[in-house]
């Protein structure tokens, strides 16, 4: 496998190509794993809202849930292109 630079020298300072690009590329990883993580808190309040509507038969609540979906909609289409800009990049 691939050594990364930054686990191996975690405080390097040269301004190689190889740390360089592993900074570049932690960065982008950490960005992406954040949306990964604001989209399913989103969808797991979507799914347990949408159980209360259902369970409660509160149309009201059904239409909010719907609502928000255009929002995980948007999230989920971020983040398919992080990862397309990751895997174009590095």
């Amino acid at each position: 496998g691939s050594v990364n630079p930054a686990t191996v020298r975690p405080h390097c300072h040269c301004h190689c190509h190889w740390c360089h690009m592993s900074k570049h590329l932690t960065r982008d990883l950490e960005h992406l794993q954040r949306n990964i993580l604001a989209m399913a808190g989103a969808v797991e309040e979507s799914v347990y809202r949408s159980t209360q509507a259902l369970l409660t038969r509160d149309a009201a609540l059904a239409r909010e849930v719907i609502a928000g979906d255009a929002a995980i909609d948007a999230r989920e289409n971020e983040v398919q292109e992080d990862c397309l800009k990751i895997l174009a990049l590095h």
